[in-house]
C-alpha cells in the first residue's frame, strides 16, 4: 500500500527532508500492526454555542493545542462572513457545510466517498466548506471553495496577517489540481487565496505557480517510492519547534554530540566544519591551540585585521587540560574550513567551554566564563550608532536608585486579527526601596484592550522621559538607564507562529506601538534611545562574554548570576500596593517558566469565555509572579555584569567613547518640526 501525503507533511518536507522518511517509517510499523496509517487517529473539534450565541470550544492543553484552536475559530469567523455574503436561496443552502467524519468508524478514504454521493461540486453549492479530496496520493481538506466560471477557487483560512507563505500557497496548489481532476468540474480554477487573520484575502494566480507545484509533484513521486528507507539525517531546522519527532531527533543528536548544541553556530558554520572533518562538538574542541593560533598569527598580518587570541584564562584552560589532556600538544596544518577566523575562534572556544560543562557534569550556575578581551569588545563596537555604544561590559553603567528594570509579556495571536502586549512590568525604586510595578493593557472589566495597550506604551514612554530629564537637572546631574534583556520569548513565539510582531528589541516595539501621530511621545523616544537610555542586557552579554551554556536565554544567564526562581531573592523588590492597575501579589500561587507558558495562561484568562470556562484570577497572579521574576533576575544580572568588571583588572571601565552622530539626532530634529508645523497650523 502506497504512503499517503498531505500538504501539512509536504510543507513539512520541505523544510526537513528527514520528516517524511520518519513518517512513513511509523506508517509501515502501524500498519504491520494492523492500524492503517499512523496518523489515522483522528478526533473531531466539537463547538458549541452558549445561551448568547457565542462560539465555545473546548479549553487548549497545551501551546500548540492553542494555535490549532485559535485556527478552527478563525475558520469560524471566515464562514460567518461567507454566511453573510451568501444567504441561503429558497431550498437550497448557499454554504454547504461538508458533513463531519466520524473518525471512529470510518478512514479518511471512506469519508470522502461518503461526502462525494451526491457530488457537492457537482450539486453546484456558491461555497463549499471543509471538502476532503484524495488525489494521486494526496489527501487534504480545502477549508472552502468558492463557485464561479465553471469551477471551485479554493481559499484557505490562516493565522497569518503580513501574508502567504509558500507552504499556504503549496496547499492551494494541490486543491486547484484536485478540483481540477474531479469529474463534476474538469476545470482548473484560475486563481488560489489565503483568508489572512487580518481579515484580508490574497489571491495567486495558479498559472504563475503551476511550474513549482508540476515539478514538486515528480520529486515527491521519488521520495514516496523509497518511503522509509530514505538515507536522510535529522537537521535543526524552523519545523522543529512544532514537529513530533524533535525528542527523537534531538536524542540523535546528543549522541552524535552534533554540532548544532554550541551556542551561537549557524547553519553555514557547521556545514563548513563538517566538511572539514570536523563533525562534533569534541572535534571541534580538540582543535590543538598552536593550530588556530596560527591561523589567527597569519589574519593579524592584514592590516584591517581583528584583534584576536586562542587563550582563554588560565582557570578555564586548566579545566580543558584535565577533560581532555595534550590535546594542546599538536599541531595540525590542514585543518582550514571555509569560515571566517573570528568565527572560528569563537566557534572553537565556545566548543571548549561547553565541553568543560558536559564533560564535568556542572550545573548550569558554575559553567565557566570566558571574558572577550578590550580589544575585541571595542572592536564590536566598532561603527556602531553613540546609543549602542555602552552594549558591552567595559561600558555598562553601574547600577544608581533611578534605574529602571523592564519587562514585557505579550500574547501573539489574542484574536485572529491581533497580538497584545498585555503586562507591562517594571522595577523601579521608591522611598529606598525597590517596587514592581504591573501595568495591565485591560479596560475596566479586566479584559484586554488594543487602545489601552497604546496609552500604557505611551504613559511608559512619558514616565521615562520625565525620568530622565528630572535626573539631568539634578545638581550633579544622575545617571538614569532602562534595563531589560531583549525579548527572547516574544521573538521566538513569533518565529513559532511566523507572524507575530517580530521586533527583537524593547525600542523597537515602543517605537512600532508610537503611531506617526503621537509625534511628542516619538521625540521623548528618540531622544531616550540617542542619550543611551535603554539598555539591552542580553547584548551586553553576547558582546562581552562566551559561557559554556547551550544558550545565553535569561533562563540560563540568571542562573549563573545567583538568581534561584524557586527561592524569594533577598533585598529585591517588593510588589506594589494593589491598585486599579495592579492585582497580584508576592504569594501568587502557579509556575510559569517560560514565555509560552504565560502566553497559554493568559489566553485561559482572557478568553475564557470562549472555552466555557470562569475567569480565574490566580492566571493572572501567576503571570505577574512570572514577570516580576524577570525583571528581579535582569537587576541581579546587572549586578552581577558589574561584579565581574570589578574583580577582573583586564575589564577596568575604560570609559565611553566619543560616537559618531547617529540617524536618531536627525529624526528627532524632524519630529520637532513636524510638531511646529502641526502647532502653527
Amino acid at each position: 500500500m502506497p504512503h499517503m501525503l498531505s500538504p501539512s507533511k509536504i510543507t513539512a518536507w520541505m523544510v526537513c527532508e528527514h520528516y517524511l522518511t520518519l513518517k512513513f517509517r511509523d506508517d509501515d510499523r502501524a500498519r504491520r500492526n494492523g492500524f492503517g496509517n499512523s496518523d489515522q487517529n483522528k478526533t473531531n473539534e466539537v463547538l458549541t454555542r452558549n445561551e448568547e450565541g457565542d462560539l465555545v470550544i473546548s479549553p487548549p492543553t497545551d501551546f500548540a493545542d492553542l494555535l490549532q484552536k485559535k485556527g478552527i475559530l478563525h475558520e469560524q469567523e471566515c464562514l460567518k462572513e461567507y454566511r453573510k455574503e451568501y444567504p441561503d436561496q429558497e431550498g437550497m443552502n448557499s454554504v454547504f457545510e461538508v458533513p463531519q467524519a466520524v473518525w471512529e468508524k470510518e478512514t479518511f478514504s471512506n469519508w470522502t466517498k461518503r461526502v462525494e454521493d451526491p457530488n457537492p461540486l457537482e450539486v453546484g453549492y456558491p461555497i463549499i466548506f471543509q471538502m476532503p479530496f484524495i488525489h494521486k496520493g494526496i489527501r487534504g481538506i480545502a477549508d472552502f471553495l468558492e463557485e464561479g466560471g465553471g469551477t471551485y477557487k479554493p481559499v484557505d483560512s490562516k493565522l497569518s496577517r503580513t501574508g502567504a507563505k509558500p507552504g499556504h500557497l503549496l496547499q492551494l496548489l494541490f486543491y486547484a489540481e484536485a478540483v481540477e481532476a474531479n469529474p463534476a468540474i474538469s476545470k482548473r480554477p484560475s486563481e488560489v487565496a489565503v483568508a489572512l487573520g487580518s481579515g484580508e484575502k490574497e489571491s495567486f494566480k495558479v498559472s504563475e505557480f503551476w511550474w513549482f507545484w508540476s515539478r514538486l509533484r515528480r520529486k515527491l513521486e521519488k521520495v514516496v517510492e523509497i518511503g522509509a528507507n530514505a538515507q536522510t539525517k535529522p537537521k535543526k531546522c524552523s519545523h522543529c519547534g512544532i514537529c513530533e519527532y524533535w525528542k527523537e531527533c534531538e536524542s540523535e543528536w546528543r549522541k552524535e554530540d552534533s554540532l548544532s548544541f554550541i551556542s551561537g553556530i549557524h547553519s553555514g558554520h557547521k556545514e563548513a566544519l563538517e566538511e572539514a572533518g570536523i563533525t562534533t562538538m569534541a572535534k571541534l574542541a580538540s582543535l590543538p591551540k598552536k593550530t588556530i593560533q596560527s591561523l589567527i598569527d597569519e589574519e593579524q598580518e592584514e592590516a584591517s585585521a581583528v584583534s584576536l587570541t586562542a587563550d582563554m584564562e588560565e582557570e578555564i584552560e586548566e579545566n580543558f587540560r584535565e577533560v581532555m589532556p595534550k590535546t594542546d600538544d599538536d599541531f595540525l596544518e590542514e585543518i582550514r574550513p571555509e569560515i571566517k577566523t573570528k568565527q572560528l575562534v569563537r566557534l572553537w572556544k565556545q566548543a571548549r567551554l561547553q565541553l568543560i560543562s558536559r564533560e564535568n557534569n556542572l550545573e548550569i550556575k558554575d559553567a565557566p566564563i570566558h571574558f572577550f578581551s578590550k580589544a575585541e569588545m571595542k572592536e564590536k563596537m566598532k561603527d556602531r550608532d553613540a546609543w549602542k555604544r555602552e552594549e558591552i561590559l567595559l561600558h555598562l553603567p553601574e547600577c544608581t536608585d533611578y534605574d529602571i528594570y523592564l519587562d514585557f509579556e505579550g500574547h501573539p495571536f489574542l484574536t485572529p486579527q491581533s497580538e497584545i502586549i498585555f503586562l507591562f512590568g517594571y522595577l523601579e525604586k521608591v522611598d529606598d526601596e525597590w517596587i514592581y510595578q504591573e501595568k495591565w493593557s485591560e479596560d475596566k472589566q479586566g479584559y484586554p484592550d488594543k487602545d489601552i495597550e497604546k496609552e500604557k506604551a505611551k504613559a511608559l514612554v512619558r514616565f521615562f522621559y520625565e525620568r530622565y530629564k528630572e535626573c539631568q537637572a539634578m545638581v550633579p546631574p544622575q545617571e538614569m538607564h532602562v534595563y531589560h534583556y531583549n525579548h527572547t520569548e516574544r521573538s521566538l513565539l513569533g518565529n513559532l507562529t511566523t507572524d507575530a510582531d517580530q521586533s527583537s528589541s524593547m525600542v523597537d516595539i515602543f517605537q512600532n506601538m508610537l503611531a506617526t501621530e503621537d509625534l511628542s511621545d516619538r521625540v521623548f523616544l528618540d531622544e531616550l534611545v540617542e542619550n543611551g537610555v535603554f539598555v539591552d542586557l542580553l547584548a551586553v552579554v553576547r558582546n562581552s562574554l562566551q559561557a559554556g551554556l547551550e544558550s545565553l536565554s535569561l533562563k540560563f544567564m540568571e542562573q549563573v548570576a545567583g538568581f534561584d526562581r524557586s527561592l524569594d531573592q533577598e533585598g529585591l523588590s517588593v510588589v506594589a500596593e494593589i491598585s486599579s492597575d495592579s492585582i497580584a501579589d508576592s504569594r501568587s500561587d502557579g509556575d510559569i517558566t517560560q514565555g509560552a507558558g504565560a502566553v497559554f495562561e493568559y489566553e485561559l484568562y482572557a478568553n475564557h469565555a470562549i472555552y466555557g470556562i470562569p475567569r480565574d484570577e490566580n492566571r493572572k497572579r501567576a503571570i505577574a509572579k512570572y514577570n516580576k521574576e524577570d525583571v528581579d533576575a535582569t537587576q541581579l544580572l546587572h549586578m552581577w555584569l558589574l561584579e565581574q568588571r570589578r574583580e577582573a583588572e583586564s575589564l577596568e571601565d575604560a570609559g565611553v567613547e566619543d560616537a559618531p552622530p547617529s540617524i536618531f539626532s536627525e529624526r528627532i530634529q524632524e519630529l520637532k518640526e513636524k510638531i511646529l508645523e502641526q502647532v502653527s497650523g
